[in-house]
């Protein structure tokens, strides 16, 4: 298929969009896997779902000693690296991304007022967002 023009609804199963796409609106029922979507405007989600595990963008980890390497090819030098407690244990402090190296991971630290990691074995949640 070469290009698809419509002013009106379009209705498809299995549409396979490969390349650069302008939708004015965007309407899902059911599934869709999005590899990489850019937004200009307002986006209202009713439910997003990351995909974790191996390079993930998203996750879980424990601390030890205040401190954890996530391992994922997501993050670059740009990246927006979001982080938040799931759990308390021991002595926490304010949460850091301590180091990066892009391409291949990046350090969470619970860090006390003088930047040193806490003696913290709590679990934190991440989530790696690219700006445009």
């Amino acid at each position: 298929m070469g290009s698809l023009s419509s002013t009106g609804i379009v209705s498809a199963s299995g549409l396979t969009l490969t390349g650069q796409a302008s939708v004015n609106t965007l309407s899902v029922t059911g599934h869709a896997t999005i590899e990489t979507l850019t937004v200009t405007g307002t986006t209202k989600v009713g439910s997003l779902g990351v995909t974790e595990g191996s390079n993930a963008t998203m996750g879980i980890a424990s601390l030890t000693a205040g401190e954890v390497t996530i391992s994922t090819t997501k993050v670059t030098a740009n990246s927006r690296i979001f982080l938040t407690f799931q759990s308390n244990t021991g002595t926490i402090g304010t949460l850091v991304v301590h180091a990066r190296t892009a391409n291949t991971s990046f350090v969470i630290r619970s860090a006390d007022s003088a930047g040193a990691a806490t003696a913290t074995t709590a679990t934190v949640a991440w989530i790696i967002i690219e700006p445009n």
